[in-house]
């Protein structure tokens, strides 16, 4: 490996505060994933910021002692900062718990990760890219995505000109990346795109916009991928972070999720085959150890394309770290793939800089048509 350090560009990380509210852990809904999470969350806050290479010294630094006295804003410029050092592109995901809110509520949780954002590029230059070509070779680039196209629950019945008006504000906020299910039925997609689903994502496409097949069910997959090829629009499709099925389905504990959240080795071929990207998760339930990610890199870089095809999706900021295989901060997933990659697979310097960094900034640049 170079000994400069190289940074990372990961497809999906929560660059958000995980607290709902003050007084609510984060993932209360999933206790018996997040046991530690504690009564306010402070835990977990910390290990989120901690993901992102932030230290309890840094929180000294400005004079956090106690977490229950961070704000938001802290939280997002110690991010902002760590994602300056660490990242070449972060795609910055906008979600926040859609069951427990209003669509009003929804919407101004996304403006929040836009506003943040944009904070970002004001100190440290990162740039938002709204077009491919905003993607430079130098200096960090942030693209904001919806991780559940959730924005038209509670509306009976919703047509195609409610579907426009929410997917307009969406662009205007700055959303160029689109996942269409969160592991449950929406008014889009339910066993497959319905009739409004499959009008969206083609809207999407032809619009020259991002559509991500994370969280979305087998047949939902298989619908978005027989349109997007259908229109020509295939290199627009992402699975931007998970795992191949069979890798998933050797998890002890959460090998049930194999067909759900992960992919079958003709899906990610056909991905790679149209041009889209496919980006590996680093934690569980996905791989077990980093060996196995490893092996799997290995595996799935003799695919066709495959090499060109492969990327990170870290999921920094959005998972337990009881979740961690050993790659707890950016930094570290250079460095310990990177190592691995070379030592026991004689992976080229190029080609480890491919997956954990250009491939992921040159789809972006060359897939992102809006």
């Amino acid at each position: 490996m170079n000994p400069e350090q190289p940074k990372l560009s990961s497809l999906h990380d929560d660059v958000r505060m995980p607290l709902q509210d003050r007084n609510k852990a984060d993932y209360d809904i999933y206790p018996n994933r997040h046991p530690s999470v504690g009564e306010r969350g402070e835990f977990s806050v910390l290990q989120r910021l901690s993901q992102f290479g932030v230290t309890e010294d840094q929180l000294a630094a400005i004079g956090v002692d106690d977490l229950r006295k961070l704000t938001a804003e802290q939280y997002e410029a110690l991010v902002g900062e760590a994602v300056t050092e660490q990242y070449d592109l972060i795609v910055a995901n906008a979600y926040d718990h859609w069951w427990e809110r209003t669509t009003p509520q929804m919407m101004e949780s996304i403006l929040a990760t836009t506003r943040m954002v944009e904070k970002w590029q004001e100190k440290w230059g990162i740039r938002i890219v709204e077009r491919g070509q905003d993607v430079k070779d130098t200096g960090t680039s942030a693209l904001i995505s919806l991780e559940g196209l959730h924005l038209l629950e509670g509306i009976q019945e919703p047509t195609a000109k409610d579907a426009d008006d929410a997917l307009g504000k969406l662009f205007r906020a700055g959303i160029r990346s689109f996942g269409l299910q969160y592991g449950r039925n929406t008014a889009l997609a339910e066993d497959g795109l319905t009739t409004l689903g499959r009008y969206v994502v083609e809207k999407l496409l032809r619009n020259g916009l991002l559509v991500d097949l994370a969280h979305s069910l087998p047949k939902t997959r298989t619908d978005i991928l027989n349109l997007a090829e259908e229109i020509g629009r295939g290199s627009q499709v992402s699975y931007t972070h998970g795992a191949p099925s069979e890798t998933i389905a050797k998890d002890p504990e959460y090998g049930g999720m194999a067909e759900k959240r992960g992919l079958k080795d003709e899906e990610i071929q056909r991905i790679m085959r149209l041009g889209g990207i496919v980006g590996l998760g680093i934690t569980r339930p996905f791989f077990t150890s980093i060996d196995q990610m490893t092996e799997t890199l290995d595996r799935l870089a003799q695919f066709p394309n495959g090499l060109s095809s492969l990327a990170i999706g870290a999921d920094f900021g959005g998972v337990s770290s009881a979740f961690m295989i050993g790659m707890a901060t950016p930094n570290e997933v250079c460095a310990k793939l990177g190592d691995l990659l070379a030592s026991r697979f004689k992976f080229s310097e190029a080609d480890i800089q491919a997956i954990l960094a250009k491939n992921a900034k040159n789809w972006v640049k060359t897939s992102l048509k809006a």
